[in-house]
């Protein structure tokens, strides 16, 4: 699924060593522990993963993993636009996938956030969240001319308070949007 969402856009574009990859995923191929110790552990592993999409579009650079949590997307926006603004790299080519898993749903059910009805975003009647697989690819550049989104700004905090919680003060939340 992840080459397939970048396929059409690095087909349209000239990779060379100015061009970044990264592979951006809440859990990754997370199947691929469960058989251990009947095949090759490293299967499961990010960066092998990272490393076989890299080396279809051959890729030159090492590709960069980020895997943290639901968050794991717009971090991978934010180190592209660093990367771009370090002047190391002038066009990052991001994809974003997770599949559905016995892991994944077992998760969400243990924090009893799971939906028995359709998918109501943002309603004030919403009784959960519903899950789906998806992959989806981005490219962050730094020409100008040819943007259909500009990244105004980022932030990150990690206010190690939980697992699975901010801070019940909002101090991390705060810390993150905080103008310096």
């Amino acid at each position: 699924m992840m080459i397939l969402a970048l396929y059409p856009m690095v087909n349209q574009e000239r990779i060379n060593e100015k061009t970044a990859f990264i592979l951006s995923t809440t859990k990754g191929n997370i199947d691929a522990l469960k058989n251990i110790a009947q095949h090759d552990a490293g299967q499961g592993q990010l960066s092998i993963l990272a490393r076989k999409v890299a080396d279809f579009f051959q890729f030159e650079g090492e590709p960069i993993v980020i895997s943290n949590a639901c968050v794991s997307g717009i971090l991978a926006v934010s180190v592209a636009k660093r990367l771009i603004q370090s002047k190391q790299y002038e066009q990052v080519f991001i994809v974003a996938g997770d599949i559905v898993s016995q892991f994944v749903l077992s998760g969400f059910n243990s924090f009893q956030a799971m939906s028995n009805e359709m998918c109501k975003p943002y309603s004030i009647n919403r009784t959960g969240v519903n899950l789906g697989e998806a992959t989806a690819a981005v490219l962050v550049t730094a020409n100008r001319e040819n943007a259909k989104v500009t990244i105004l700004g980022d932030a990150s905090i990690n206010d190690a308070n939980h697992i699975s919680g901010p801070s019940r003060t909002g101090e991390g939340l705060f810390r993150s949007i905080k103008i310096y």
